[in-house]
């Protein structure tokens, strides 16, 4: 390849991922808000009466996002 050619290339390539990251990083910023939003929203309703079923249903699903988070966290760990 030619090196005018070459350097050309690189540089769309690192404009194109410069533009590709910042929409990424902006939408991720609004997804882990959301996250944190709706785990906050569950700890407020959390009940450990099972005959509260909306309270009882928050406790449950904190329970299952804990489990995946521990898990989640335990196998990042295991990599290095």
């Amino acid at each position: 390849m030619d090196r005018p050619f070459t350097t050309t290339l690189y540089i769309l390539l690192f404009i194109f991922a410069i533009l590709i990251g910042s929409v990424v990083i902006g939408d991720g910023a609004q997804i882990i808000a959301d996250v944190a939003h709706y785990i906050r929203h569950l700890f407020a309703r959390a009940s450990l009466n099972p005959y509260n079923s909306r309270g009882f249903g928050a406790f449950v699903q904190l329970v299952i996002l804990a489990v995946f988070f521990g898990w989640t966290i335990g196998r990042f760990r295991r990599k290095k």
